[in-house]
């Protein structure tokens, strides 16, 4: 009997010797779980229980990918200055998902490097509308890859993070994110180089009040002139029926961009805080007749505010500003506001303000500007101009 059971022992440790490192119970350390590869965070992001992740290595993702824990309560990913890297795919059954949620509404990825090769998002999460309040939040982060998250019914934030979008792998899409709404904050880098594609850097979908945010005192810079599509979308697209583009009080954007800056629907409201700075360039004619920014409501520059936005190369002398709803333009006290179409050094006495096709009423309201730089205003029909 002894015998057999010793035999039984040692059959039970030859073949525990077999399996992979994955297998055995993840670390532990003060309420962090430990991985050091993809059958290691597979097994965290499987289990329940396990709501705090550390990388302990580099990790590369497997074919299929992840399905996260839809009944964990949290969840953080903390990379600790690792390399979390994709499986080269177009398909987003071998990203890291959640599939669906009945607890798990926040996500907070931080402290990583991720080297992005599926062109479906390294992380992406399912369209559906029991994932409206889900939010993927990104802290520390530095991608360089085709498209980092896809999150079309929910929220994704960005913090004190770079991305730089190329196609490598992938054949296709060239977004950071897509969104229903993305926020902004602490210092953000992108640029994007993927010729001849006409992607967004930020695409809006599905809440119809979505929209992107700067928050207050954020310094976020986009370089996306190397792109050279003729029609790209720029910035942002807002393929939502009542978007937002909203900059805090003392925030910093500089875009650098080769078509037009915000495109879409509409753009129900634009709102740029007090002490803010907002410098939009463009380098070619904006797609189709629209301008560089689309608003369908209000478009307000707050005190002490500097707001530039120069088309280079504008040769269909299109307007900054095309106004395509009823809808109202106040300059409440900006340090400086410059609307300007320019070529080769040459400024078009041009207008910048149209109200499009469809014809509307524009108040406009100027309140103590210090300096008002324009080229031929186009007063539209019915506009009520004060100052």
């Amino acid at each position: 009997m002894k015998k057999r059971l010793l035999s039984i022992v040692l059959l039970i440790a030859l073949f525990m010797t077999l399996l992979p490192a994955s297998v055995f119970a993840l670390d532990e350390i003060d309420g962090w779980v430990y991985v050091r590869d993809s059958g290691h965070l597979k097994e965290a992001l499987s289990n329940t229980y396990v709501n705090k992740i550390r990388f302990a290595n580099h990790i590369m993702i497997d074919k299929k990918g992840i399905v996260i824990n839809e009944k964990k309560t949290s969840l953080v990913i903390d990379g600790q200055g690792y390399t979390l890297t994709d499986y080269p795919s177009n398909s987003s059954s071998d990203a890291i998902r959640l599939i669906t949620s009945s607890s798990l509404k926040v996500i907070t990825i931080q402290n990583m490097d991720i080297l992005g090769m599926n062109s479906s998002g390294t992380f992406w999460v399912r369209d559906s509308s029991t994932m409206v309040r889900t939010k993927l939040i990104f802290k520390d982060v530095n991608y360089t890859g085709p498209h980092m998250v896809d999150n079309p019914r929910g929220t994704v934030e960005i913090h004190d993070s770079t991305a730089y979008l190329h196609l490598g792998y992938s054949k296709s899409y060239g977004e950071v994110a897509e969104a229903s709404n993305v926020v902004l904050g602490g210092k953000v880098d992108i640029a994007k180089y993927q010729p001849k594609r006409d992607d967004e850097i930020f695409k809006i979908t599905k809440d119809a009040h979505g929209g992107v945010e700067i928050l207050p005192n954020a310094n976020v810079t986009v370089d996306n002139a190397k792109n050279e599509k003729r029609k790209s979308r720029g910035f942002a697209y807002m393929g939502v029926a009542h978007g937002k583009f909203i900059v805090g009080d003392g925030a910093t954007l500089n875009y650098d961009g080769f078509n037009s800056f915000i495109q879409g629907y509409s753009l129900v409201d634009a709102s740029i805080g007090e002490n803010a700075y907002v410098y939009v360039t463009t380098k070619e004619d904006f797609a189709g007749c629209d301008g560089q920014i689309e608003i369908k409501g209000d478009f307000r520059v707050g005190k002490g505010s500097t707001l530039r936005m120069v088309a280079e190369s504008n040769k269909k002398r299109q307007p900054i500003l095309q106004l395509k709803r009823t809808g109202q333009i106040v300059f409440d006290s900006p340090k400086e506001v410059l609307l300007a179409n320019s070529s080769n050094n040459k400024t078009y006495k041009d207008y910048f303000l149209s109200t499009g096709p469809y014809g509307c009423d524009v108040n406009i309201t100027m309140y103590g500007i210090k300096r008002l730089e324009y080229w031929h205003w186009w007063r539209p029909w019915g506009a009520d101009i004060h100052n």
